[in-house]
C-alpha cells in the first residue's frame, strides 16, 4: 500500500509525507528495535516499564513537575 501511494501521488504535500515516513517506519520495525511507534496518530508516544505485575507496561511521555517554594501567583 505504501509503494501504491507513493506511485500515485509523487510529489506528496507534507502531511502525506510525514504520514507515509510513520507508515515505513512501522513497516520496518523488529519486535527488538529500539524506538518503535507504538501511536500512528502520536508518533512520539513511548512505551514505559512499570516493574509492576498488574501493569507492566504503560505508553505515553514521560514528564517532570518543579514546583518553587514562592508559589506560581502574583498578587
Amino acid at each position: 500500500m505504501i509503494r501504491d501511494i507513493e506511485h500515485k501521488c509523487p510529489a506528496p504535500d507534507p502531511a502525506l509525507g510525514e504520514q507515509i515516513e510513520t507508515a515505513r517506519r512501522i513497516h520496518a520495525q523488529q519486535r527488538h528495535d529500539k524506538n518503535k511507534v507504538y501511536s500512528v496518530h502520536e508518533p512520539h508516544v513511548e512505551c514505559i516499564a512499570k516493574g509492576k505485575a498488574h501493569k507492566r507496561y504503560e505508553f505515553g511521555v514521560k514528564v517532570s513537575v518543579a514546583a518553587t517554594s514562592r508559589g506560581g501567583s502574583s498578587g
